[in-house]
């Protein structure tokens, strides 16, 4: 019975993506970053964030984009030195958005992320701190964007919000993930017919 819901579910999907229209794109931009939680004298830390996306569109108003995205992270807390704590990860979106007929469209979705770099920078050294923090994350984002009208070219605002402990430690202390990023995308190919 299982097997065969899945498998009806499978055939489903493959029916929508099949009829849908597909676009692929770049993206780029800055990210405002911090670590939320159990951490005092912490301060939003800039970064960038680039990658490539999808955009899969089911009709002309709703379509679905998965995204893989370098990301820099983290945050920085300055007490009696400044440390900046530089967290890289690639993350992996899947946002649904509702698209009016103006270029300006909301989106929502899912985010699973993995950490591939961490180091704390103070007065001039480095260290690898990767140990301190757990490999995945995940989290929810909420964004707002407008796509040029005959054009591949658009922006976006989008907040993300951690959902998991990243700190790799024993006890109830517990910091998450918070990014605010803005920037440009571009989608190559000619804009898809409306339904």
């Amino acid at each position: 019975m299982k097997k065969s819901l899945l498998l009806i579910v499978c055939a489903v999907a493959i029916a929508t993506i099949s009829q849908a229209q597909v676009r692929f794109g770049f993206k780029g931009g800055v990210n405002l970053a911090n670590i939320n939680g159990d951490i005092e004298g912490n301060k939003q830390k800039v970064g960038y964030y680039a990658g490539a996306q999808a955009k899969i569109s089911v009709s002309s108003a709703f379509s679905i984009q998965p995204e893989l995205v370098y990301s820099n992270q983290g945050t920085k807390i300055e007490e009696d030195v400044t440390v900046d704590f530089n967290l890289n990860y690639l993350n992996l979106p899947v946002m649904f958005q509702y698209n009016t007929p103006f270029g300006l469209y909301a989106e929502t979705g899912p985010q699973i992320s993995y950490l591939i770099g961490a180091k704390a920078k103070a007065e001039g050294e480095s260290a690898d701190v990767k140990e301190m923090f757990k490999s995945v994350d995940y989290g929810w984002a909420l964004g707002l964007g407008y796509q040029m009208q005959g054009s591949g070219l658009g922006l976006s605002a989008r907040y993300t919000i951690g959902l998991a402990k990243i700190n790799d430690s024993e006890g109830e202390q517990k910091i998450t993930n918070g990014v605010i990023q803005v920037g440009f995308h571009y989608f190559l190919g000619r804009k898809p017919a409306k339904d």
